[in-house]
């Protein structure tokens, strides 16, 4: 097992990351979608340029599951890299 163990809490690691790198862009297209919602071309949120959108048209409950979805994801993502950090330790002390 010897050498085999820094490559597998390597790849733990690298899979974490790259978990937090996706929630992290997914996070980030919410918000874009809010923000363009919010401002619109005329900055008012309406294409017209009139003012904000009427509530019926305004559904931002994907884009809220999204942002849930991906702060659920960062902070697993999170954990998976703290667990694997500390079982390279906890490895590195045993050896």
């Amino acid at each position: 097992m010897g050498d085999d163990r820094g490559f597998v809490m390597s790849s733990a690691m690298q899979i974490a990351a790259g978990g937090l790198a996706g929630a992290n862009l997914r996070l980030t297209a919410a918000a874009e979608q809010v923000a363009r919602l919010d401002a619109g071309p005329g900055g008012t949120g309406r294409p017209d340029g009139s003012g904000l959108p009427e509530a019926v048209i305004l559904d931002l409950s994907p884009t809220a599951l999204d942002a849930i979805g991906a702060g659920t994801a960062f902070e697993a993502d999170t954990i998976a890299a703290r667990d694997a950090a500390e079982t390279t330790r906890l490895l590195d002390v045993r050896a």
